[in-house]
């Protein structure tokens, strides 16, 4: 049995520089209020219901883009998926509900407009986090899924070996 495990998370440069930057303002928010006693914006140093909501949203904020994954597996069952944490448990889609399933190359930002978790009544629902590979899935009641995948030569090696057995023994 062979089986095709894959974990992405948002850690891109960019998604790293936007932390930064959140934790960069907090700095300078935190040093202006308490050491030199300076207004930041309308929130004075005295201020300390509006601190702590600050202080809360930004690390909350950087805290919920950290824990944010992807998770993929396939295998003879079929293929799961947990976009995590708008999915606390793995959603399964057994072989004999997927009519269709191919890696392909698309456009995160023309077919889906970005990455995440996204929306489109035209491509269905796409759960990715980079790039521009993923599997997609074409269901035998019409639903269109697509997994975004970094290893798009392992996830067809597997989808080859899968999805065709599995369709030969549908017939």
């Amino acid at each position: 049995m062979r089986v095709f495990n894959e974990l992405q998370r948002f850690d891109q440069w960019w998604s790293r520089l936007g932390a930064a930057a959140l934790l960069l303002a907090l700095s300078y928010g935190c040093y202006h209020w308490y050491v030199l006693g300076n207004a930041v914006g309308n929130i004075g140093p005295g201020d300390h219901i509006p601190q702590l909501i600050a202080i809360f949203a930004i690390v909350l904020s950087v805290l919920f883009v950290k824990m944010i994954t992807l998770r993929s597996q396939i295998d003879e069952r079929g293929i799961r998926y947990q976009f995590f944490p708008f999915h606390r448990s793995y959603r399964n889609v057994p072989w004999a509900a997927i009519s269709s399933v191919t890696v392909r190359t698309y456009g995160p930002l023309k077919e889906y407009g970005g990455w995440g978790y996204r929306l489109s009544p035209k491509n269905g629902k796409a759960y990715n986090i980079r790039g521009t590979k993923g599997i997609q899935l074409h269901l035998t009641d019409g639903e269109k899924i697509l997994i975004g995948t970094q290893k798009e030569k392992d996830a067809q090696a597997i989808l080859d070996r899968y999805f065709k057995s599995s369709n030969a023994l549908n017939l």
